[in-house]
């Protein structure tokens, strides 16, 4: 399969699922089906393109056979006539557009799988540079130069000093289920759509509803422990979230769906 076919696959794909679920899942609050459907999306966007369907309609099949007949019929002279000039300048500027398209997406492509490996480096950076050790019993990276609490995989990624207990429990909860129910495999598998179709702004969004998902979770993980709902918002408005990036692999503490309520 050309590439060029299968990114417009890939791309059709993302459009109609996205705008399926949108209109079937954005109002219930079953967020683990949502988080299963979200994966969904992505899985088939990427696979589908290389099953073959063609088996499945005899329509298809039928207009295969005429097709190989009259290619047999047909005669030999009309293989081998010259191609006229004008189609021949029409080729050469669709070949042209073409390259240049595909070197565009090319810088588009380099430019994030660039910022994708930064932020790899950046939190392999985080980790050397942190001490390791047992916050209320859970296993945290200390650090005085976390800005906010995060976490990727395993690694929960906290500076104590500046929360009380109250919220360093609340925070621990929060980030126990990201590191629990493997949140971060998700923003890998939403960062690959993003590389493969960056100019897809609904790649963007679906990578959006991902994360916003994530934080369902883990704010109602929270919630159901015991926690007031009230002072756990006023805890999440007083954290500032700083980071911007196109490739930000972090679950982070404060981008958070409560804050809106």
């Amino acid at each position: 399969m050309e590439p060029s076919i299968y990114l417009i696959k890939v791309n059709v794909a993302l459009i109609v699922l996205y705008a399926f679920y949108k209109f079937s899942f954005s109002k219930d609050t079953f967020f683990r089906l949502r988080r299963g459907m979200l994966l969904l999306i992505c899985a088939t966007s990427l696979i589908y393109p290389f099953i073959d369907f063609s088996g499945w309609t005899d329509e298809y099949a039928i207009g295969e056979t005429i097709t190989t007949v009259y290619n047999k019929l047909l005669p030999e002279v009309l293989v081998t006539t010259a191609v006229p000039a004008a189609s021949t300048e029409v080729g050469a500027a669709n070949w042209q557009a073409g390259t240049w398209l595909w070197i565009i997406y090319g810088l588009g492509f380099a430019m994030l799988l660039l910022r994708s490996l930064f932020e790899v480096c950046k939190i392999c950076r985080s980790v050397a540079r942190s001490q390791r050790c047992s916050l209320k019993g859970v296993s945290v990276c200390r650090s005085d130069e976390i800005g906010e609490p995060c976490s990727f995989f395993h690694w929960i990624f906290i500076n104590p000093m500046q929360y009380s207990d109250k919220e360093i429990n609340e925070i621990l909860i929060h980030e126990q289920t990201h590191v629990r129910e493997f949140h971060s495999l998700d923003i890998i598998l939403a960062q690959l759509i993003i590389l493969l179709c960056w100019f897809n702004p609904f790649s963007w969004l679906i990578r959006s509803e991902i994360r916003m998902n994530h934080e369902y979770l883990a704010d109602k993980q929270v919630v159901m422990s015991g926690y007031d709902k009230k002072s756990y918002q006023y805890h999440l408005l007083g954290i500032k979230h700083t980071s911007l990036a196109a490739a930000n692999f972090y679950n982070n503490f404060s981008v958070l769906p409560l804050k809106n309520e």
